[in-house]
């Protein structure tokens, strides 16, 4: 066949393989939004090879403090600051369940310490084990146990066990699994004086990562499970956040954002590339606010409404309006308190009361908030059953 010939045919096949491809996209796209947690940014297929050192505390009195010592000081220094961080509960389990699976307590519906997560809910540390990472938490809570946070290959729980016994177990696992990518959840129920043994847990797990140089491709991250006990919610669960991140990942030094527990989770999801929930598998997704704490590393000032739920009731916040839900009498509706915010991260104490006729329009937004956060919510199974797949002991 003549060469001039070849030319047609070449360009014909290539238009034919473009057109194939634009209208291929839309349904891979559309595949995406059905199976899985929408991206909205392009991602790499393969995880961040980073290990992941998740450092929690159940209750600290004081958000705006770390705790004094090297390490802390390291993390303040190069790590990140997320100001405006409120717990997902005043009860330190069901927060522990919020910040693991970025969704907030009236979707995964663990509220109580006798609720577990149904069988197979994702979690973090499901999502990096299913990446190809090792996964344990070393725990002086049973919050693996009982309320179900699955994932964990290894989940050594031991409220009697001092922290300093804690993190050397936690340190030998590290040490154990050397070259892996590794994703480890220490927690601690007391801060203690100063907060001097979690400074000296942080020190040694590092030190035990530094060993092979292994602590400049770790995502270091400490927060506490709730805040000080105090009189309005908004004011006693402002919690600490400090992110130190690998090397070659960039973010701001600081963000002044209000940002949930939930989000933490798909900060992590986001910036260690890791697999989302399915629904193919049953799996709730991520709230719709999943990605906000990675938009606010991106210095995007993000301002979603804020719901938390704990003993008190249920709490809601918005840019300019405050409602808190107050337990009635049972099968009753919540008595509403509702007032106006000056600012969208103005305290309590700055709110005034809403006018009777700005009631109606601030309940309705506090409903289809809670409607919409109910949507794909989970039923709790009585907790102790076995939907954590973790191991006692052993690795």
């Amino acid at each position: 066949m003549p060469a001039n010939e070849d030319k047609p045919r070449a360009e014909g096949l290539a238009r034919f393989l473009l057109a194939l491809s634009m209208l291929l996209a839309p349904c891979v796209y559309v595949a995406r939004l059905a199976l899985a947690e929408p991206v909205t940014a392009p991602r790499s297929s393969r995880p961040l090879w980073a290990n992941t050192l998740l450092l929690t505390v159940g209750r600290w009195p004081t958000p705006a403090r770390l705790p004094e010592g090297p390490s802390f000081a390291a993390l303040s220094s190069s790590g990140i600051d997320l100001a405006g961080l409120f717990a997902a509960s005043d009860r330190p389990g069901p927060a522990a369940v919020s910040l693991l699976t970025g969704r907030f307590v009236l979707n995964h519906g663990v509220a109580s310490p006798d609720q577990s997560l149904p069988p197979g809910a994702w979690t973090l540390a499901s999502s990096a084990l299913e990446s190809g990472a090792r996964t344990a938490a070393f725990l002086q809570a049973d919050f693996v146990s009982r309320h179900g946070i699955g994932g964990f290959e290894t989940a050594r729980e031991a409220p009697d066990v001092s922290l300093a016994d804690l993190a050397a177990q936690a340190g030998d696992w590290l040490a154990a699994h050397a070259g892996e990518r590794r994703f480890l959840w220490l927690h601690a129920e007391r801060p203690g004086q100063g907060g001097a043994e979690l400074e000296a847990a942080l020190g040694q797990l590092w030190s035990r990562l530094g060993e092979r140089k292994e602590q400049f491709q770790t995502l270091t991250v400490f927060t506490a499970l709730a805040g000080p006990e105090r009189g309005e919610p908004d004011l006693g669960l402002r919690v600490p956040l400090r992110l130190q991140l690998p090397n070659g990942v960039n973010a701001r030094r600081r963000a002044e954002v209000l940002l949930s527990q939930v989000d933490l989770a798909g900060t992590l999801r986001e910036l260690l590339r890791l697999p989302g929930p399915s629904r193919a598998r049953g799996q709730a997704a991520l709230q719709s606010r999943s990605e906000s704490g990675y938009q606010a590393l991106e210095g995007a000032d993000v301002q979603e409404p804020l719901w938390i739920d704990g003993s008190f009731g249920s709490l809601a916040r918005w840019p300019d309006l405050r409602a808190v839900a107050r337990p009635t009498s049972p099968g009753a509706a919540p008595a509403l308190d509702l007032f106006r915010l000056p600012r969208w991260n103005a305290g309590p104490e700055a709110a005034e009361p809403l006018a009777s006729g700005e009631r109606s329009a601030a309940e309705d937004r506090f409903w289809r908030l809670r409607s919409r956060l109910l949507e794909g919510a989970t039923s709790a199974v009585p907790s102790g059953a076995a939907a954590s797949g973790a191991v006692p002991s052993g690795d």
